[in-house]
């Protein structure tokens, strides 16, 4: 039996088939067996450990400084990821700094859902402690656990304290955490499994050349895991064809955030599970392999990738549950692995409730009208109390956009409730940290704000911070003052118009790929494959919105993609009947700015990466060329294409970007190969002077021969 799931809203259609495989496929006869099979470097078989606990911090949940609570009274809800139906023991580790300037009894109270966990009185000036709080009897809903933290004051004497002015504040500090504790075969499905993979995630390739399809599948995976926050590497599985191409031990330079390692020592061993009964998950595992690659590195793979019975339609592959190390890992696999991976950062990937999946993937080409809603976007819009100020802070992207689209305007919606005094609120929209709009309200229950985005504020990341304010009553107060929720609806729009035909910085290129994008790959070996892989990764994860399909091209070196639609080309050559702004074969390369003064000399660029924008025919696209050779290929730890249509790339960046149609604010200049238009330009002054001296002499000599005749003519 299978069901079809079709999703409307993104460009793919994912077939989820739960009874294609089940659990026992993958499990190994035993008395301590799981319901899905363990990859330890020789055979398929259960793990060392029974027991994981995986501990959520702040910054997984996008609170990386954590959370500060100030004015003398407020709180903060906190959103945990758990899934319904994992058996687990909870405690919420509260680490946190206080401090006042102000005599007073303050308190903390820590609540789950709507129970009180913890009543504590705050002591002294400043204090710093860290709170163990067991979560019995808590229950996970709508796939989260919700965490609240109230913070209050009570000032003796009925004085007035202006909050302001107070001094005060809770922080909720970074390590603050949910640690869950649960058996490691407890977690039996793919949903899971992904729910709780930790922050830092490797995937692990083969050690072979990867076809178009396994490159595909690590890049969906990887972007995907980069959108949800997580950091990404790749590593790399020894196999037979890749020890001729590498050094045994040869490491590629690793960024921050997002490297991979070409080669492991062998014999290949993953990350080791400790013999204790309890081991901590802190890595995240997502194995692309083939049965072929398995049976390589296990030696004996008691149980086959697929049933006998299994009988998968061609364009089918499967996401697998099996034990990697000291916690569970997802094993991408098939004729097709590039739809599963996409399965991983699909809004479906909670109806993978099996320890395997199959997933089938079909294209619609789906266009949307010009406007959207912020319901539509990854933001917290829940309600706020406004005692003095509230805030939302909302991202806007360039692949948020629809196809085709740029942003024009917004308009938003706030509903304020009243406060006794019937006082004014006032709210303010800032974009990109430019005042927009402001508006007052008395006893509006909702005001609205509408502007234009002026063309060249927007931009690859855009911001939006709303501020609501409302002065606190003073005077002979006998309490403090009391705060009125207001929020900011998710009816609010954002509005859009035809984006230009051709792109003009690379950040509008975003939602032209919405509808898909063919990336061509220059591939040689599997060392240049995994570096054009981190290039490629950390480019569409910021740049590709994330249900654009992608098709991978494999191209030879010598050869010019031939385009057809939007693409992405990672190529030594220019994509065919490509006019790129800059040239690579004229030698030396100055850009100069207004008047014809030197902006920076980039030197040669044989061995530099340089991104374009460029046009195939009547296909737009970016194309970048990187370092000639393999030792120079380097990717850069954040690559954000965002303003204009030539950017400079180095190991940590975009280096330097610039346009040459904007104005002709940039002239791009070829020294070593000047034509005479650029000669005459040089020595201008020269040629003018020596211009105007010869025509001074040919008036001077004119005018002589003139009054010689006529001297001549009187003579005779």
């Amino acid at each position: 039996m299978s069901v079809k799931i079709w999703n409307l809203r993104p460009v793919s259609v994912v077939a989820i088939c739960g009874a294609m495989l089940t659990a026992a496929g993958f499990a190994t006869p035993g008395k301590a067996e799981g319901q899905f099979g363990s990859l330890d470097g020789s055979r398929l078989e259960n793990t060392v450990t029974q027991n994981l606990t995986r501990s959520i911090r702040l910054p997984e949940i996008g609170l990386d400084d954590g959370a500060r609570l100030a004015g003398l009274g407020s709180s903060r809800d906190f959103y945990f990821p758990a899934p319904r139906s994992l058996k687990y023991s909870a405690t919420l580790v509260l680490a946190y700094e206080s401090a006042t300037s102000i005599d007073s009894r303050r308190s903390i109270e820590v609540l789950a859902g709507e129970r009180s966990l913890i009543l504590k009185p705050l002591g002294g000036a400043h204090e710093r402690q860290t709170l163990r709080i067991p979560l019995e009897g808590v229950a996970a809903q709508n796939g989260f656990i919700k965490i609240s933290v109230r913070y209050g004051h009570v000032l003796p004497d009925n004085r007035c304290v202006d909050i302001r002015f107070a001094g005060d504040h809770l922080t909720i500090l970074p390590e603050t955490s949910l640690q869950l504790a649960f058996e490691k075969n407890a977690v039996d499905s793919v949903a899971t499994a992904l729910t709780l993979m930790p922050r830092e995630v490797a995937i692990y390739l083969p050690g072979r050349d990867l076809n178009s399809r396994e490159f595909g599948a690590a890049l969906e995976a990887a972007r995907s895991l980069r959108e949800s926050g997580r950091q990404v590497r790749f590593e790399t599985m020894p196999g037979a064809d890749a020890t001729a191409k590498m050094e045994p031990g040869s490491r590629f330079p690793a960024p921050t955030t997002l490297a991979f390692m070409p080669r492991m020592q062998s014999p290949f061993t993953p990350p080791a599970a400790a013999p204790e009964t309890v081991q901590n998950w802190t890595q995240g595992s997502i194995l692309i392999a083939s049965s072929e690659d398995l049976e390589t590195l296990a030696g004996n793979v008691r149980t086959p990738l697929f049933r006998p019975d299994a009988k998968p339609g061609v364009n089918s592959s499967s996401l697998s549950l099996i034990n990697f190390g000291t916690g569970p890992a997802v094993l991408v696999s098939g004729p097709d692995p590039q739809s599963a991976a996409r399965l991983i950062g699909s809004s479906w990937n909670a109806a993978a409730v099996k320890s395997t999946v199959s997933a089938e993937s079909e294209i619609f080409q789906m266009r949307e009208d010009g406007r959207f809603t912020f319901d539509r976007l990854r933001a917290d819009l829940t309600a706020r109390d406004v005692v003095d100020r509230a805030q939302w802070s909302v991202s806007l992207a360039a692949k948020d956009l629809p196809v085709q689209r740029r942003i024009t305007g917004l308009r938003l919606q706030v509903a304020i409730a009243p406060d006794e005094a019937n006082s004014n609120a006032v709210v303010t929209a800032f974009f990109n940290e430019r005042m927009m709009e402001s508006v007052s309200t008395a006893t509006d229950m909702r005001a609205q704000l509408a502007f234009e985005i002026p063309e060249g504020l927007a931009g690859l990341n855009n911001s939006l911070r709303l501020v609501v304010q409302r002065q606190p009553q003073g005077g002979e107060c006998t309490t403090l003052p009391i705060g009125f929720p207001a929020q900011l609806l998710g009816s609010s729009e954002v509005l859009t118009s035809a984006a230009a035909e051709a792109p003009r910085d690379f950040y509008e290129t975003s939602s032209m790929f919405r509808d898909g994008v063919t990336l061509f790959v220059e591939s040689r070996n599997a060392f240049q494959q995994r570096g054009h892989l981190a290039m490629l990764t950390e480019m569409a994860s910021n740049l590709i919105p994330a249900r654009a399909p992608l098709s991978i091209r494999f191209i030879d070196g010598d050869t010019a993609p031939q385009t057809a639609g939007p693409f992405v080309a990672l190529t030594s050559r220019a994509p065919e009947n490509a006019e790129p702004p800059v040239r690579f074969d004229q030698g030396r390369t100055i850009i100069r700015g207004p008047e014809g003064k030197t902006i920076a000399d980039l030197g040669g660029l044989k061995n530099a990466t340089v991104a374009q924008l460029v046009r195939a025919g009547l296909n737009q696209g970016i194309w970048i060329r990187t370092a000639a050779n393999d030792e120079d290929l380097v990717p850069p730890a954040r690559l954000q294409l965002d303003r204009g249509n030539v950017a400079v790339v180095d190991k940590n960046g975009v280096a330097f970007a610039f346009s040459t149609e904007r104005d002709r604010l940039i002239e791009v200049v070829y020294p070593e190969k000047l034509s005479l238009a650029d000669i005459a330009n040089a020595y201008r002054p020269w040629v003018v002077g020596a211009l105007w001296l010869a025509f001074s002499l040919l008036v001077v000599l004119s005018v002589h021969r003139f009054y010689a005749r006529g001297r001549g003519g009187k003579t005779a």
